[in-house]
Protein backbone atom coordinates (compact mmCIF):
# COMPACT_ATOMS: atom_id res chain seq x y z
CA UNK A 1 0.00 0.00 0.00
CA UNK A 2 2.76 2.49 0.90
CA UNK A 3 4.60 1.86 -2.35
CA UNK A 4 1.42 2.39 -4.37
CA UNK A 5 0.77 5.70 -2.64
CA UNK A 6 4.41 6.72 -3.05
CA UNK A 7 4.29 5.84 -6.74
CA UNK A 8 1.29 8.16 -7.12
CA UNK A 9 3.10 11.00 -5.36
CA UNK A 10 6.19 10.33 -7.48
CA UNK A 11 4.17 10.52 -10.71
CA UNK A 12 2.51 13.71 -9.44
CA UNK A 13 5.96 15.29 -8.98
CA UNK A 14 5.63 15.46 -5.20
CA UNK A 15 9.01 14.02 -4.18
CA UNK A 16 8.79 14.88 -0.47
CA UNK A 17 5.51 13.01 -0.08
CA UNK A 18 6.83 10.13 -2.20
CA UNK A 19 9.93 9.87 -0.04
CA UNK A 20 7.86 9.78 3.16
CA UNK A 21 5.72 6.94 1.80
CA UNK A 22 8.65 4.95 0.39
CA UNK A 23 10.39 5.22 3.77
CA UNK A 24 7.31 3.73 5.43
CA UNK A 25 7.22 1.01 2.77
CA UNK A 26 10.80 0.01 3.61
CA UNK A 27 9.66 -1.02 7.06
CA UNK A 28 6.15 -2.17 6.22
CA UNK A 29 6.93 -5.39 4.40
CA UNK A 30 9.96 -7.26 3.10
CA UNK A 31 8.20 -7.77 -0.24
CA UNK A 32 8.17 -4.03 -0.95
CA UNK A 33 11.63 -3.22 0.44
CA UNK A 34 13.56 -3.59 -2.84
CA UNK A 35 11.05 -1.48 -4.78
CA UNK A 36 10.99 1.20 -2.09
CA UNK A 37 14.78 1.27 -1.76
CA UNK A 38 15.25 1.63 -5.53
CA UNK A 39 12.75 4.47 -5.76
CA UNK A 40 14.11 6.24 -2.68
CA UNK A 41 17.64 6.01 -4.06
CA UNK A 42 16.51 7.55 -7.36
CA UNK A 43 14.65 10.37 -5.60
CA UNK A 44 17.53 11.13 -3.26
CA UNK A 45 20.01 11.08 -6.15
CA UNK A 46 17.80 13.46 -8.16
CA UNK A 47 17.68 15.78 -5.14
CA UNK A 48 21.48 15.71 -4.88
CA UNK A 49 21.49 13.79 -1.59
CA UNK A 50 24.15 11.28 -2.58
CA UNK A 51 24.79 9.84 0.91
CA UNK A 52 21.12 8.94 1.36
CA UNK A 53 20.94 7.65 -2.22
CA UNK A 54 23.97 5.45 -1.54
CA UNK A 55 22.39 4.14 1.66
CA UNK A 56 19.20 3.24 -0.20
CA UNK A 57 21.10 1.56 -3.02
CA UNK A 58 22.92 -0.52 -0.39
CA UNK A 59 19.54 -1.48 1.05
CA UNK A 60 18.41 -2.43 -2.44
CA UNK A 61 21.39 -4.73 -2.84
CA UNK A 62 20.56 -6.35 0.48
CA UNK A 63 16.90 -6.90 -0.46
CA UNK A 64 17.05 -7.34 -4.21
CA UNK A 65 15.47 -10.36 -5.79
CA UNK A 66 16.60 -11.80 -9.08
CA UNK A 67 13.77 -10.05 -10.91
CA UNK A 68 15.28 -6.71 -9.92
CA UNK A 69 18.49 -7.27 -11.91
CA UNK A 70 18.43 -3.91 -13.67
CA UNK A 71 17.85 -2.13 -10.37
CA UNK A 72 20.80 -4.01 -8.88
CA UNK A 73 23.00 -3.00 -11.82
CA UNK A 74 21.88 0.63 -11.44
CA UNK A 75 22.62 0.47 -7.73
CA UNK A 76 26.09 -0.91 -8.33
CA UNK A 77 26.89 1.71 -10.97
CA UNK A 78 25.68 4.53 -8.74
CA UNK A 79 27.56 3.21 -5.71
CA UNK A 80 30.74 2.84 -7.77
CA UNK A 81 30.46 6.48 -8.84
CA UNK A 82 29.70 7.52 -5.28
CA UNK A 83 32.72 5.65 -3.91
CA UNK A 84 34.95 7.16 -6.59
CA UNK A 85 33.81 10.62 -5.52
CA UNK A 86 34.76 9.64 -1.98
CA UNK A 87 38.21 8.54 -3.25
CA UNK A 88 37.52 4.90 -2.51
CA UNK A 89 38.46 3.05 -5.72
CA UNK A 90 38.60 -0.34 -4.02
CA UNK A 91 34.91 -0.19 -3.07
CA UNK A 92 34.08 1.18 -6.53
CA UNK A 93 35.75 -1.82 -8.19
CA UNK A 94 33.81 -4.20 -5.95
CA UNK A 95 30.51 -2.65 -7.00
CA UNK A 96 31.51 -2.61 -10.68
CA UNK A 97 32.42 -6.29 -10.53
CA UNK A 98 28.82 -7.09 -9.55
CA UNK A 99 27.23 -5.39 -12.57
CA UNK A 100 27.90 -8.15 -15.10
CA UNK A 101 26.52 -10.77 -12.74
CA UNK A 102 23.36 -8.78 -12.09
CA UNK A 103 22.62 -7.56 -15.62
CA UNK A 104 25.00 -8.66 -18.40
CA UNK A 105 23.52 -6.08 -20.77
CA UNK A 106 24.90 -3.34 -18.47
CA UNK A 107 28.42 -4.81 -18.26
CA UNK A 108 29.82 -2.36 -20.82
CA UNK A 109 28.93 0.57 -18.55
CA UNK A 110 30.92 -1.03 -15.75
CA UNK A 111 33.81 -1.80 -18.09
CA UNK A 112 33.90 1.82 -19.26
CA UNK A 113 34.08 3.02 -15.66
CA UNK A 114 36.89 0.56 -14.91
CA UNK A 115 38.83 1.76 -17.98
CA UNK A 116 38.36 5.38 -16.91
CA UNK A 117 39.61 4.51 -13.44
CA UNK A 118 42.67 2.78 -14.88
CA UNK A 119 43.51 5.67 -17.21
CA UNK A 120 43.13 8.28 -14.45
CA UNK A 121 45.44 6.39 -12.12
CA UNK A 122 48.26 6.37 -14.71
Amino acid sequence: MWCALADCYDRAAQPDSAIACYRRALHASPESAAHAAARLARLYAAAGDRPRAAHCYRLLLAHAATDAADDVASACLFLASYELDRRNPRAARQYLSQVADAAPHRAEEASAMLRAMASSSN
